[in-house]
């Protein structure tokens, strides 16, 4: 993933989970990395040299409704996922930062920023990495008050794991 030279890849072998909410899920692969679900219609977007350099791997759009996904990976060294949601729940940057266990038994942090504009889950490897899937509106639209965004939060958390 250094250099943003790998994207999450569609993993055909592995079943998406039933969707809870009203988005079709699919499930991806980032090589070396986590699988987890995004949006099966949502339209894959390009990403530009600066969101590479800051770790973005893939980034996904539903034109329709506006409602969008980021993924991002930074190599930021060895700390548990405990220790991220203690770091984050001293960011003034978020509202919300709650430290989860999802179905896999994988420990992630829920997040969502102080503007309410953003919000998703984050989770470290054991390698070092952090996996940080970032879910919104376009423009400065609350994306707490989208109840199908939330529930695509909440069924991405709970099938997101490694392989083993």
């Amino acid at each position: 993933l250094a250099g943003g030279d790998d994207t999450a890849e569609d993993t055909a072998d592995i079943d998406a989970p039933e969707a809870a909410g009203e988005i079709a899920l699919k499930m991806v692969r980032i090589e070396d990395g986590p699988t987890f679900p995004i949006p099966a219609e949502w339209t894959e977007g390009e990403l530009d040299n600066s969101d590479i350099a800051e770790g973005a791997v893939a980034a996904y759009t539903d034109e329709a409704s506006g409602r969008n996904m980021l993924i991002m990976a930074n190599e930021v060294g060895q700390i548990s996922t405990a220790d991220l949601a203690d770091i984050l729940a001293d960011d003034e940057d978020y509202a919300t930062v709650r430290l989860m266990t999802n179905d896999h038994g994988l420990d992630m942090v829920l997040t969502v920023t102080a503007d309410l504009t953003t919000g998703g889950y984050c989770f470290m490897d054991d390698d070092g990495w952090l996996y940080h899937l970032i879910f919104g509106l376009d423009g400065d639209t609350v994306m707490t008050n989208d109840e199908a965004l939330a529930q695509l939060v909440q069924d991405c958390m709970a099938n997101t794991y490694f392989e083993e």
